[in-house]
This record gives structure tokens, C-alpha cells and sequence, in this order.
């Protein structure tokens, strides 16, 4: 083979090359800090020329940019494909999938959640990051709504139900990244418990969801509830679902249960 042969088959196509300055920039950043990283660090990590950073990136802030802006597409795309699944999967089973899916898809980029949420939060990353998550509630709620149409379950405000689920998973999985201690299969299990099965359980042809008494007596009662009264049960998934704090104002824990799952 020939240096001219050999270097065609060696060359790499810019955005590969790219994508390869960021891998590099990233683990730097979270090793050095960003103050504290040069670009001849990041060409090194990479192990690529000096030049060749400058194709790319300005600046290694803009490399910073890049990042976020990487972290965020990715995270629409993979609820995207997600929602993609509304109607055509069993409802409850995409539920569990959606958990695993959300929660493993964070976990597989500790790396980027650690760079972007710390040092490499700036005014912009803020705005962008508020922005995905805004989108990433609407599908939720879209979801949500579409699974209420299909009476898989049921919600007084969908909306509020998945702003308030998204926070719980998303907050969790924050603060087990920054710890840099997480259990993922004990934040799965838990995550599905927030989440308690809508297939229909009733008691003399009333669901709870249209009575002012509960399923079990062990759960609050809607005028207890309503009452503002703390109140926490807990057991199996199997045998009833757990509703870790029912302090609401106005039926705020109407909104956050959707119809329980089945009683075992």
C-alpha cells in the first residue's frame, strides 16, 4: 500500500473528527475543570493537532456550547423515538420502558450532565436547558393525554402529572450523578412506583378516581387529602402501589395519582 493509499484510508471525515474533539474536551473539562483546560489539552486528548481544533471550534467555550447543544438534541431525539411508541405498545409496559429508558439514557451521560450542570452552566446553557425540558414535559403530557383518550388510565390535569413526574425522575437522577452514588435498578424500581398501573381496579363499580373513599383503607381519603394532611404508605408493587407524600393543596394528589394499579 502506498502513503497516498494509506493516507486515504486514515483520513476521517470532519464530523467525525469533531465529534472526537468533543469526547476529548469533555473529559477533560470534568478532569481539569474548564478555567483550567487550554486547547493544546483537548488536540492532545484527542491526539490531534493544533490546527485541526481551529476547523472546528473557536474556542473552547464554544467547544463547552457544543456539548450542550449535543446533550440536548440527543435528549429530544430519545423521547422522540419514545413517543413514537404512543398507541402502538401496551400502555403500561412503554411506561416501565419509558422509566428504564429515561433513567438509563442519563446514567450512560454522567459525563455531560456532570460538565453541564455544574461549571458549564451559563446564562445561555440555562435558557437551552429550560427549553428542552420544557418540550421534553409537553411529551410527556402528550403521552399522558394520548393513554387517557385510550381510558389506559386517568388524571385530572395531565399536564401537572407530567411536569410533577419528570421533575421527581429528572431531580433523582441529578442529584445521584453529582453524588457519583446511584443504584440505578433501586431508582428504576422506585421511579415505577410513582407511576402506579392504571388498569381499571374498582370497588362496587366505583373506581377511586370517582369516589371520596379509597381503594385500600390504608390510602388517604380525598377529604383527608384535601385537608392538606401529610400522609405516606407504603408496601410491595405488587400489593399496592406507594404514593410517597399526599400533602396537597386543593387536590394537587388527584392530579399526581393517576387510577391505581391492580391489587394483588
Amino acid at each position: 500500500m502506498t502513503p497516498d493509499e494509506l493516507k486515504k484510508r486514515t483520513r476521517k471525515a470532519p464530523e467525525e473528527r469533531r465529534q472526537e474533539l468533543l469526547a476529548a474536551g469533555l473529559r477533560v473539562f470534568n478532569r481539569k475543570g474548564i478555567s483550567a483546560t487550554t486547547i493544546e489539552d483537548i488536540t492532545a486528548e484527542a491526539g490531534l493537532a493544533k490546527g485541526t481544533f481551529y476547523l472546528h471550534f473557536s474556542s473552547k467555550e464554544e467547544v463547552v456550547a457544543a456539548l450542550r447543544d449535543r446533550f440536548v438534541d440527543d435528549a429530544l431525539a430519545h423521547a422522540t423515538e419514545l413517543l413514537g411508541r404512543v398507541g402502538v405498545d401496551d400502555w403500561w409496559a412503554l411506561v416501565d420502558t419509558t422509566i428504564e429508558a429515561v433513567i438509563d439514557w442519563h446514567l450512560d451521560r454522567s459525563a455531560d450532565v456532570a460538565l453541564l450542570f455544574t461549571q458549564g452552566m451559563t446564562e445561555d446553557t440555562r435558557d437551552v436547558l429550560q427549553a428542552c425540558e420544557a418540550k421534553l414535559v409537553d411529551m410527556f403530557a402528550f403521552g399522558i393525554r394520548a393513554g387517557e383518550d385510550a381510558g389506559a388510565f386517568q388524571t385530572l390535569d395531565a399536564e401537572a402529572t407530567a411536569r410533577m413526574l419528570f421533575h421527581a425522575i429528572d431531580g433523582t437522577l441529578m442529584h445521584a450523578i453529582m453524588s457519583g452514588t446511584h443504584d440505578r435498578d433501586r431508582m428504576v424500581a422506585s421511579a415505577k412506583e410513582l407511576a402506579p398501573d392504571g388498569r381499571s381496579v374498582s370497588r362496587g363499580g366505583t373506581s377511586w378516581h370517582n369516589s371520596e373513599e379509597p381503594l385500600d383503607p390504608r390510602w388517604p381519603s380525598r377529604a383527608t387529602v384535601r385537608s392538606g394532611v401529610t400522609t405516606c404508605a407504603s408496601a410491595s408493587r405488587a400489593s399496592w402501589p406507594r404514593f410517597a407524600s399526599a400533602a396537597t393543596n386543593g387536590g394537587c394528589f388527584d392530579a399526581f395519582a393517576p387510577t391505581p394499579r391492580s391489587l394483588a
